[in-house]
Parts: structure tokens; sequence; C-alpha cells
């Protein structure tokens, strides 16, 4: 089985590669950097020529954009590869959603921003359906891709119904008092050794796993 490698400094140091065609839901409260996290390891996939889909369902895309500057990715040196789906000034997010999923298909590198967004617009059934056929379409595409989900926005029940169909979960914890979070990964189908918890920082180029340091 191929192995894919997220380059996230410090997080194929401490938990190494990634089955290929794997769909990770990525949890955490807003602001806790699980959303950079997703745009990083997909800005990074695009500098190497990796063809990219970045669906929005949250903001703008001009917003990502932005959001990319303020870290020093420039997006022109990646725009050939990388196509955004803006899911958030239409109606028809379902057909924007199959976009997302025939872009997977053809071995591009996605993210939905966010899946939690979405609840607003679609039934939990529909929410699963899409999660479904992201995953059917990672398995014939390869390549590595997130859900980012805001913590709170959906009841729990459903958030667990996510959780399950997802091969990944990687949930993201800040810690005020020390200044870092702390990253949990809790489920890595088709990989022995899934559980790690590491902590990280959000600094000014992004997301960067802590190696040396250890939470008490």
């Amino acid at each position: 089985m191929k192995r894919k490698k997220i380059a996230i400094p410090g997080f194929s140091e401490m938990y190494g590669t990634i089955p290929d065609g794997s769909v990770i839901l990525l949890l955490g409260e807003p602001g806790s950097g699980n959303d950079i996290f997703a745009l990083q390891a997909l800005y990074s996939h695009a500098l190497e020529n990796g063809k990219v889909a970045y669906l929005t369902a949250d903001t703008y895309p001009e917003d990502i954009i932005e959001e990319m500057q303020a870290y020093g990715w420039d997006y022109n040196k990646v725009k050939s590869t990388w196509k955004f789906i803006d899911a958030y000034s239409t109606r028809n997010i379902k057909e924007k959603v199959e976009e997302l999923i025939t872009y997977a298909r053809e071995g591009y590198w996605t993210t939905i921003d966010t899946i939690t967004k979405m609840r607003e617009n679609l039934s939990i059934t529909e929410i699963v359906k899409i999660t479904r056929k992201l995953r059917e379409a990672a398995r014939e595409g390869g390549g590595i891709h997130f859900l980012v989900a805001m913590k709170g926005e959906v009841d729990i029940k459903d958030e667990r119904k996510i959780k399950r169909i997802a091969d990944g979960l990687i949930e993201f914890t800040p810690l005020a008092e020390h200044d870092v979070g702390i990253l949990r990964i809790l489920k890595m189908r088709r990989r022995a050794g899934n559980w790690l918890t590491i902590p990280y920082r959000i600094t000014q180029r992004g997301i960067e796993i802590e190696t040396t340091m250890h939470i008490v």
C-alpha cells in the first residue's frame, strides 16, 4: 500500500506517513488551527506540483488566499495546480461537492472547509453520504483528503457519525497557559500505531509540531 507524507514541520518525524487515499477529519475549536493544518498541507503539496481542490463553505476563496498570504504562502506559485470551489456564495452546495469528488477521483488532494458549516443546509444523512462518496473517490484517485470540522457546530450524535466514517481523526486543542496546543491523532485506518498526542504551535509560518517539548 502506498503512503503519503504530510509536509507539516515535525509531523512526519513524530507520526510517519499516511495511507494513500485517506479521508481525515480535522476537529477543533475555532482558532485551534485545524483549518490552517489542512491549508498548509495542501499548499506544500501544490508547491511540489501536486494538484489541489479546496472547497470553501465557510468563507470566500479570496479570504482563504489572504489567509495564505498572512503565513507567507504565495498563492501565485501554486495557482496553476490549485482549484477553488466556492460553496459559500451559492445555494447549490451538492453540485459543488460533486465537483470536489470528481477532482478527488482524478488524484487531487482535497479539503472541505468546513463540513460542519454545510450542516446548515444539508441533513446529517446527506453529510454522511458525502463523506462516504469522498472516501470512495479517495480510494480510486489516491491522495489525502481533509474534512475541517468545528466542535460544537453540530450535535454530538451527528459528530460521531462523521467520525465513524472518516479514515482518520485528528483533534486540535489549544492550551493558552502553555502558548501551545495539543494535537491528538485518535484514528487512522490501514495503519498500525494509530494514537499519538503531540504539542504544536501556530507560528508566523503556520503549524509546527513540537518534537522535543512535553506537556505535563
